[in-house]
């Protein structure tokens, strides 16, 4: 199965909310979300 991923979108909540959360929200892993955002180019926060 592929899941569509809309930069935008993602970039928005990536920055407004733990990347976690977010992950939770996908249903996947904080892993993966880091994944996706490398691909699509999306710089992510520092830790902390």
């Amino acid at each position: 199965m592929t899941k569509l991923w809309d930069r935008d979108s993602l970039y928005t909540k990536v920055w407004a909310v733990p990347l976690t959360t977010v992950a939770k929200r996908y249903g996947v892993s904080g892993n993966a979300i880091a994944k996706v955002c490398k691909k699509l180019r999306i710089p992510l926060p520092g830790r902390g």
